[in-house]
């Protein structure tokens, strides 16, 4: 018992604290941020690749759009994986 104190470990399947769960949903948004301005820049790159601009490439859009996807992916696997009180959600 002083040992689990002391290590700052808790009881296994113990709800996150609120300071916890907060700073969990500041990072998710960040992500969330991030990829709707990633998915933005790959739209532009796109449009101005679609337009036969000279310094726009089909490669650049790949990568942004591909990015966007992942940031948004980290977000919703995040939100899917937090355990929100003591009894985990039932899957049927």
């Amino acid at each position: 018992m002083v040992k689990r104190a002391i290590s700052g470990k808790g009881r296994r399947g113990a709800p996150p604290l609120p300071r916890q769960r907060r700073a969990l949903r500041v990072v998710q948004v960040s992500l969330l941020a991030l990829g709707l301005f990633l998915g933005n820049l790959a739209y532009r790159s796109w449009t101005a690749y679609s337009a036969g601009e000279a310094n726009a490439g089909l490669d650049e859009a790949a990568f942004l759009t591909a990015a966007a996807v992942g940031a948004v992916a980290a977000v919703l696997w995040m939100g899917l994986r937090t355990v929100r009180g003591p009894q985990p959600p039932a899957l049927d």
